[in-house]
């Protein structure tokens, strides 16, 4: 589960930053 969320954190992160 961490890694799931982790994995979507990251993206979006990256989706905010662009």
């Amino acid at each position: 589960l961490m890694c799931c969320v982790f994995c979507i954190f990251t993206v979006f992160v990256a989706s905010s930053q662009g």
